[in-house]
């Protein structure tokens, strides 16, 4: 009879050793996954959360204002080679790399500030979790075009392998001005 309880314990013990065991392979199993699956998608998917919660939370009216602005700034950066108090000037920095980016940044910034203040009230500035998803999406889709097509934001970091095939040089106008329809038909389009 003394036998019948150790016998409930081993066996207890034996099988939570072996629910351990499982944990541990499904968990080596996840991480072998992570290890293999692509950092930048991950990172995509953390912007496009973000995007959509600041969405939710300020109203599309900001994240539209990005978007429009990121797309302005992306045509100014493609000419500013050209355009002639800067054309000497990046290719003769210190570092050519870095001026590009501070470049860019500057565009994108001034490029945000100008739509957001022509706009004025005229954005929508509630935000539903559908339309928040949506119109962070539609910024994702114009942020990596711009990183597929601007050389400076690919020398940055490569563009990630998976998305080439979808982002290529005859896709770039149908991101960009599907993406800027989007917008425009989510500022005025409340989702439930």
């Amino acid at each position: 009879m003394l036998l019948s309880p150790l016998r409930e314990i081993s066996y207890g013990t034996r099988a939570t050793m072996m629910s351990m065991d499982a944990l541990q392979s499904t968990f080596q199993t996840v991480l072998d996954f992570l290890a293999q699956f692509p950092i930048e998608l991950l990172v995509i998917g953390a912007l496009w959360f973000l995007l959509a919660v600041y969405a939710f939370s300020a109203g599309t009216a900001r994240l539209n204002a990005i978007g429009l602005g990121l797309a302005i700034a992306g045509l100014l950066f493609s000419q500013i080679a050209t355009a002639w108090p800067f054309s000497n000037g990046l290719a003769e920095a210190a570092s050519p790399w870095a001026s590009s980016v501070v470049v860019c940044a500057v565009l994108a910034l001034v490029s945000y500030g100008v739509v957001r203040r022509m706009s004025g009230e005229t954005f929508d500035a509630t935000g539903s979790i559908v339309t928040s998803v949506f119109a962070a999406l539609a910024v994702i889709a114009i942020l990596l075009a711009l990183w597929a097509h601007l050389p400076a934001l690919s020398t940055f970091h490569a563009f990630p392998a998976p998305f080439v095939p979808y982002f290529a040089p005859r896709f770039f106008f149908w991101w960009i001005f599907g993406s800027l329809v989007a917008l425009a038909a989510l500022t005025r389009t409340r989702f439930w």
